[in-house]
């Protein structure tokens, strides 16, 4: 059986409306800017996002499957932390030097109400920091850290 999975290049542009939702949603737009409609459907694209992951990484593990007869989560598990952990905790890092660099550059910041908590994202749990804290995250750069914790 062939070992090429087709590359769905469709779902890189939805992929990509869904992450600029997000992205609009979590800017700072007027009301009366036209943009406003799309600022209030940042919901959306969270949850479309989350049916295209879905509906790609079973694409995935069917395919798998029907190649090798078999299901390596093994594999599967190191693939995805190859992908994502290095990005992932790069950003972390470039969270927490920001406002030591702003600051050292005499660059003007404001840090009211950022709050990252270094543990938490680390470890994956900024999830669990929202269910703590009984609601959405605080204003970091991390806040959305949470999508890729579940």
């Amino acid at each position: 059986m062939s070992n090429n999975r087709q590359h769905f290049h469709t779902f890189d542009a939805l992929r990509f409306f869904s992450f600029l939702l997000v992205f609009i949603h979590h800017s700072p737009v007027p009301d009366s800017s036209f943009l406003s409609f799309f600022s209030k459907s940042g919901g959306i694209g969270v949850v479309f996002f989350f049916v295209l992951s879905g509906f790609l990484i079973t694409y995935i593990l069917i395919h798998e499957k029907n190649r090798t007869e078999k299901i390596s989560l093994k594999k599967f598990y190191i693939r995805r932390i190859l992908r994502i952990w290095p990005l992932f905790y790069a950003m972390i890092l470039f969270a927490f030097i920001t406002p030591y660099l702003l600051n050292i550059l005499q660059l003007p910041y404001s840090a009211e109400g950022y709050q990252p908590n270094w543990l938490m994202s680390v470890l994956f749990l900024e999830n669990y920091k929202m269910i703590i804290e009984g609601g959405f995250p605080n204003v970091s750069p991390l806040s959305v850290m949470w999508t890729l914790c579940i």
